[in-house]
C-alpha cells in the first residue's frame, strides 16, 4: 500500500495505517451469526470502530485492538455523527439514537427510540441517511436529521426523531430510492432514484425546491 501511495497518491489522504486482524475478541453466538454493519470513527484522534452483530454493538480500539465495551441494541445499520459522540442505529422497524460518554468507555446512554407503526410490507427501514456533515448535527441551529427510505417511499425525522414532514412517495413504484444526502447547512435534501433522477426537497416544509433533474 505504501508503494502504491507513493506512485499514485490518493487525493485527500494524508497517511495510511495497516489495520490488523481482530479475531480474538468477537465470538459469534450462533452458527448463522453474521456482521450486519461496520462503522469507523471519522475523527482521527478517536481511533475506534463499531461492529453490529446479533443485536449487539461492539466498540474496538484501533491501536490496542481491545474490545472497549459492547451493548445490546437492534443495529442492522449504524451512522455516527456529532464528531463521533452520538450514534444512530436502525433495524427494520426501529430507530434508536445513542450518546457516548465523553470521558469513559462504557455503554452509551439512550437518547430516544422510534418504533415504526406501519405494517412491514407497507413501510419499514430499508436505508437510513443522516446530516452527519453539518457543522453540528445535534445543535439547535442544525438538529439531527434522519431520512428513512423504503422502496419508493421516504420519511424525514428531526431532533429526537419527530416527524419533520409526512411520508412521501414517488408515483412510479419501480422508482426506488438509491441514494440521499443533505447540503452543508441541512436546508436541502437530495434524493437519487433508480431511474436516474435527483430530487431536491426543502427540509423546512418538504416541498420540491426545483423539478427533478
Amino acid at each position: 500500500m505504501k508503494d502504491l501511495q507513493a506512485q499514485c497518491p490518493l487525493v485527500g489522504v494524508e497517511n495510511v495505517k495497516r489495520i490488523e486482524i481482530y479475531d480474538d475478541e468477537l465470538t459469534f453466538n450462533r452458527p448463522e451469526s453474521k456482521i450486519d454493519d461496520v462503522m469507523m470513527s471519522s475523527e482521527p484522534h478517536r481511533n475506534f470502530f463499531l461492529i453490529a452483530s446479533d443485536k449487539s454493538v461492539y466498540k474496538y480500539d484501533l491501536v490496542s485492538k481491545e474490545l472497549l465495551f459492547q451493548f445490546k441494541t437492534n443495529a442492522e445499520q449504524m451512522q455516527l455523527y456529532d464528531r463521533d459522540d452520538k450514534l444512530v442505529v436502525a433495524s427494520k422497524n426501529e430507530i434508536r439514537v445513542w450518546d457516548f460518554w465523553d470521558h469513559k468507555e462504557e455503554a452509551p446512554q439512550l437518547i430516544t427510540t422510534l418504533q415504526l407503526q406501519q405494517a412491514p410490507e407497507d413501510f419499514s427501514v430499508e436505508r437510513i441517511f443522516i446530516n452527519k456533515n453539518s457543522p453540528e448535527a445535534s445543535s439547535k441551529d442544525y438538529p439531527l436529521l434522519v431520512l428513512v427510505t423504503f422502496k419508493n417511499k421516504f420519511v424525514l425525522y428531526s431532533g429526537r426523531l419527530e416527524e419533520k414532514f409526512p411520508q412521501k412517495e414517488f408515483e412510479k413504484e419501480d422508482e426506488k430510492i438509491t441514494a440521499a444526502a443533505f447540503n452543508k447547512d441541512s436546508s436541502i435534501l437530495l434524493i437519487g432514484t433508480s431511474l436516474g433522477r435527483i430530487y431536491a426537497y426543502l427540509v423546512s416544509d418538504g416541498s420540491l425546491e426545483s423539478p427533478p433533474y
